[in-house]
């Protein structure tokens, strides 16, 4: 395609308002829509790609490939090579197998909460699960006639909508609708719709034209939410996702044309434009370093914004130099029947990566599922405490109770005190940490560990309180 700077402009917009809420610049409460414009963005070039007919689809994952694994890998080698020395090693360990396996926008959903230091990976999971699935879609969409092609692109981008209402009004965790394709695909497919209007030239001049008249309202509602909203926020969760892709959409098909416009000066501003080539790498660097490196070093939030910022940018522009610029170049110029075969073995491989990256995740369930040795509590604490200690467990609910077992917990354990069901544990292995237990009274309490249907799943333990 041709090149657009303005694009990259947008790009840029988009990382900034991530790293600028990371780093907990002022201002940028709700800069995580900064992912939202990037979904959009991903959504409509893809597909542009894809409507070009240039090649095989072997050769579109290849190229996929290319573009965004080395510099992940790079990411995790540096991880893997500094981290370890100053971070727990077993968690480096779990945060690399579910970031380049892309499944952890699923193991972040769930207890414990895994990768910490590659949390940001999530999103790129979700794309690369995208990837795998829209261009079969594509191509059933392309061997219809248009009219229906349009209902069955709405009618997806309406199911995710509803999909994602539906889980929140059902008191949802915030986390798993947050970090879901199936619940984030409606802002990729936005962009999809987009690109697809872009082939009907007559209907989408007249789309753009409405788009440059309505992009100062898209901006400053995106520029709202960035100040006023909240990552997590009911509104935003369930709806507000899909207002800010919609708005997104506007500025993308406002920023395509040529039109001396603001939107237009603004987007092509060098240093913005320059960003936006390295953004890439901005999102991969930056996360690591302001939630593993600075918060370990203890550098103080002062000093943490700037020095971070700057690292991640000399970071990024290391790794476009050096690694994202020349695979541009080469993934052009490779044998496109070589690429085919290469884009069919990553496809393969990348899904047996997933389904062996989720059954990691789930190891101790299947263990649990082969294995029917009896689960039992080997230690546990605390074993008796007076009703107004505070080590470890406090009247105020502000506390920790730990036990370890024979082997491995299924992740829908639940812990019962009393037959009152407690706050969802953290899992470590054969143990797990319940943080803020609801103690119910004086006196002996019996403790038992049970299953989703609440069958018992251990020995009963007991807790004196005085």
């Amino acid at each position: 395609m041709k090149y657009n700077p303005r694009l990259d402009g947008l790009r840029g917009i988009a990382v900034l308002l991530v790293i600028f809420t990371h780093f907990l610049i002022p201002g940028f409460n709700g800069g995580s829509i900064g992912v939202d414009i990037f979904f959009v963005l991903s959504g409509y070039l893809i597909t542009q790609v894809l409507m070009q007919k240039n090649g095989s689809l072997g050769e579109f994952y290849w190229r996929r490939f290319l573009r965004l694994f080395p510099a992940m890998a790079i990411v995790c080698l540096a991880l893997l090579a500094f981290g370890s020395l100053i971070f727990d090693a077993d968690q480096i360990g779990k945060d690399l197998i579910y970031g380049t396996l892309y499944v952890s926008n699923w193991t972040r959903m769930l207890p414990p909460g895994d990768p910490k230091y590659l949390g940001h990976f999530w999103s790129t999971a979700v794309e690369e699960q995208f990837y795998l699935i829209w261009p079969i879609f594509f191509i059933l969409l392309a061997n219809i006639r248009r009219p229906l092609a349009w209902v069955a692109l709405f009618t997806v981008i309406l199911t995710s909508i509803c999909w994602r209402i539906y889980l929140i009004n059902n008191d949802t965790p915030v986390v798993r609708i947050y970090n879901g394709l199936d619940t984030r695909a409606d802002e990729l497919l936005i962009g999809c719709a987009l690109a697809f209007l872009s082939s009907s030239q007559v209907i989408f001049e007249k789309f753009r034209r409405a788009c440059l008249a309505a992009y100062p309202i898209a901006a400053i509602f995106i520029m709202g939410v960035t100040y006023f909203g909240s990552n997590g926020a009911s509104w935003l969760t369930s709806y507000g996702h899909t207002l800010v892709s919609l708005a997104a959409a506007i500025l993308i098909c406002a920023a395509l044309g040529t039109d001396d416009t603001y939107l237009k000066r603004a987007l092509e501003w060098a240093p913005l434009v320059k960003t936006g080539k390295i953004s890439y790498g901005l999102y991969l660097w930056h996360y690591p370093i302001a939630f593993g490196f600075l918060i370990v070093l203890k550098v103080p939030i002062a000093l943490a914004a700037p020095i971070g910022i700057g690292l991640s940018f000399v970071a990024a522009k290391i790794s476009f130099k050096l690694v994202e610029q020349p695979l541009l170049k080469y993934k052009h110029e490779i044998d496109p029947k070589r690429a085919a075969r290469l884009g069919t073995t990553t496809v393969f491989l990348s899904i047996l990566g997933m389904t062996l990256g989720m059954s990691y995740y789930w190891k101790p369930e299947i263990s649990y599922f082969f294995d029917d040795t009896p689960m039992t509590i080997e230690a546990y604490g605390p074993h008796q405490l007076g009703l107004t200690e505070k080590f470890n467990v406090q009247p105020d609910g502000n506390s920790a109770f730990w036990f370890q077992t024979s082997r491995f917990v299924p992740r829908d354990t639940r812990v019962l005190i009393n037959e009152i069901e407690q706050p969802e544990p953290y899992f470590n292995g054969k143990g797990l940490v319940l943080v803020g237990p609801k103690i119910p009274e004086r006196g002996r309490l019996v403790i038992r560990l049970v299953d989703s249907t609440g069958r018992a799943r251990s020995n009963s333990v007991y807790l004196e309180v005085k």
